[in-house]
């Protein structure tokens, strides 16, 4: 499909699966809040869906409340082709009354991208994208809304609703077809409640399905309409989806930090008298961040706003207790998260929910046991799907405190990074890559907007980090991937490979020390790049902060060549550790993250804004190494430091 540049009225097509709260969040975007700053009116907010139950209401009548239209699980058994046709024509009308309001605010169209028939099992799409592309108004922000798989079941737990009692019982009945009928006292008893425990399991599967495809078809939309794709987590406070409705060009950064060793800090201060146990001060970091970051017109997008994988670790057999453990927590105050405008009747927690909300003692051998082992295995599998779709549609990324170190006193074992932050870096320096070279007409259907990364790390933990690096074999892994990333990316210095290479080996020009030749071997000082100098120091540092935080890890000969990451896109800030960092702290912090992701620093202010993380670093290398962190690393990758920095005052 060839698809019009964008231009006419500007729509945000807003989408989720069911059970997910839309209608209700799509309803309360129309409702100004003026508590927000960002808030200037209300939005025009049209739900396809609604219109599409109007017409099969009996009679069909505009205007009936929601409680008096038929639901979609009902809408969705009709035909196939008569589905689709129902699709495209409430698409065309509602776009074109949006036309007709002639606003210059964006309008916001509210759907489902994927519909189920319960009768058939059948998930599909009624969706033409075709319809979404016309002259007169424009797709420029696709935001797909996401929650718990826990809170999407409850809220279609209703009479009327997909699983409702009648519905579960239903399938209750089918399952215990498959089953051997036992008789004997006592197993009656756990047959029942383990089918009741398969049913949900069942059930949690399908949303986990739905939500994926719901993604998917977000993604697909925003590729082929060419817009942007914002993943937002309805934990998130509702100020984030005012923000991209009316700024659809809005900075969005997707916060990637440690949750595995807070999960377990978590799990081992639950006590019988404090049975939720307690969080690090860490997590209120987080929490708050995304709440900052609003206040100055920006999107955090934080990948705790959904938390299903709250299960003990598995026994000795593989198998899990079927009690979830408490949802890291949500930001105060609750009233203000997307969440609230359609909670389900029970807190986020859902502690019981594999069990029906009773849990029987049945033994050992309970297979409510085994039905949490297969759900926690999906989720696990799941998460990794969802982080790197967020990672992949968000341009730039914050990483928080990636190596947290608890013990300062275990730093040279413990200054490691996850494994899912790792892979969130690493899938953020993969999309950085253009490889648009011999695709016709690619380079005008890729987002070539610079993607900038920002690594915010502690005092403390940068020390723990060096202690880690200095540590058995990790320092000559560490400057050798930085010595291999310098070799792949000098050619931006304005300098013949040559030349760096001899200064790598410490053999400076014979000519001048303020000239350099444009080749070794031809005697005549033909240019004199004096600018060249001032970045050799700057790019030395970059390649070692890229392996310091573990962006560099070059697999292949190419590898290191392709990645070309600029100065200016990698920000590098040190905080100083006080436990939990106080508002001030915070809100320092998010200016300066800002600024930075809002491009309002060049190349030369992020290199100074980067001088205190290598003031910390030239501290500990001081203390372990005897001198400068510079100096100790030049020494190990063969470069004259002294005739280097005599060369660099020549030129300055």
């Amino acid at each position: 499909m060839d698809v019009p540049v964008p231009n006419g009225l500007p729509i945000v097509l807003l989408c989720a699966a069911s059970g997910t709260g839309l209608t209700d969040i799509a309803s309360a975007l129309r409702i100004s809040d003026l508590r927000t700053a960002v808030t200037n009116g209300d939005p025009l907010v049209k739900d396809l869906e609604s219109l599409v139950c109007t017409w099969y209401s009996e009679p069909p009548e505009q205007g009936l409340p929601a409680s008096d239209l038929p639901k979609m699980e009902t809408v969705a058994k009709r035909p196939r082709r008569e589905l689709y046709e129902s699709w495209r024509l409430a698409c065309a009308q509602i776009l074109n009354d949006i036309v007709d309001q002639n606003r210059s605010d964006p309008a916001v169209l509210s759907m489902h991208l994927t519909w189920y028939n319960p009768d058939t099992s059948e998930f599909f799409s009624p969706i033409d994208v075709s319809e979404l592309a016309r002259g007169d108004c424009s797709v420029v922000h696709v935001v797909i809304l996401i929650d718990d798989i826990y809170d999407m079941y409850y809220r279609l737990r209703g009479d009327g609703n997909l699983y409702a009692d009648v519905f579960m019982k239903h399938h209750r009945r089918m399952l215990k077809k498959l089953t051997k009928h036992v008789e004997e006292d006592g197993l009656t008893e756990k047959l029942e409640e383990g089918l009741q425990s398969q049913v949900i399991e069942l059930a949690l599967g399908d949303l986990l399905m739905w939500r994926r495809s719901e993604m998917i078809q977000a993604e697909n939309i925003a590729q082929t309409l060419r817009t942007k794709l914002t993943v937002l987590g309805t934990k998130h406070d509702e100020r984030a989806l005012r923000t991209i409705v009316q700024n659809p060009d809005a900075p969005r950064i997707y916060l990637s930090h440690r949750i595995t060793e807070h999960r377990r800090y978590n799990m081992d201060t639950c006590t019988e008298d404090n049975p939720l146990g307690d969080w690090m001060p860490a997590v209120e970091e987080v929490n708050r961040l995304h709440q900052e970051f609003l206040r100055v017109g920006q999107v955090l997008v934080n990948p705790t706003a959904i938390d299903e994988l709250r299960f003990d670790p598995a026994d000795y057999r593989g198998r899990r207790d079927p009690r979830l453990k408490k949802r890291w927590p949500t930001p105060e105050p609750e009233n203000d998260l997307l969440w609230s405008r359609s909670q389900p009747d029970r807190g986020p927690e859902h502690t019981t929910i594999l069990t029906g909300d009773k849990l029987v003692d049945l033994g050992d051998e309970d297979v409510s046991r085994s039905i949490a082992t297969s759900l926690a295995n999906r989720i696990y599998f799941e998460i990794a799907f969802r982080d790197h779709v967020i990672v992949e549609n968000t341009p730039n990324l914050c990483v928080y405190r990636p190596f947290f170190c608890v013990d300062m006193d275990k730093a040279e074992t413990s200054a490691e990074w996850s494994s899912g932050v790792k892979r969130e870096v690493k899938h953020w320096k993969e999309t950085h890559r253009n490889r648009v070279e011999g695709l016709p007409n690619a380079t005008d259907r890729i987002d070539t907007t610079l993607r900038r990364i920002a690594l915010v790390h502690t005092t403390d933990e940068i020390r723990c980090r060096i202690r880690w690096l200095f540590a058995h074999d990790n320092e000559e892994v560490f400057l050798g991937n930085a010595r291999r990333h310098l070799e792949g990316n000098w050619s931006g210095l304005g300098m013949p490979n040559a030349e760096i290479h001899k200064l790598l080996a410490g053999k400076l020009p014979e000519a001048d020390a303020s000239q350099l030749s444009r080749s070794p071997e031809d005697p005549v000082v033909q240019e004199k790049p004096k600018q060249v100098l001032a970045q050799i120091w700057p790019a030395v540092q970059i390649a070692l902060h890229l392996e310091f935080s573990s962006l560099n890890r070059p697999g292949t000969e190419d590898d290191a060549e392709d990645v070309s990451i600029g100065l200016e896109q990698v920000a590098f800030f040190a905080i100083t550790e006080t436990g939990s960092r106080n508002a001030q702290d915070l809100d320092v912090l998010v200016r300066n993250l800002s600024r930075f992701f809002g491009n309002d620093l060049d190349e030369e202010a992020v290199i100074s804004n980067n001088k205190e993380f290598w003031r910390i670093c030239d501290e500990c290398c001081q203390a372990e190494k005897g001198m400068a962190f510079e100096q100790h690393v030049a020494q190990k990758l063969g470069l004259d430091y002294e005739g280097l920095q005599g060369l660099a005052n020549q030129a300055s």
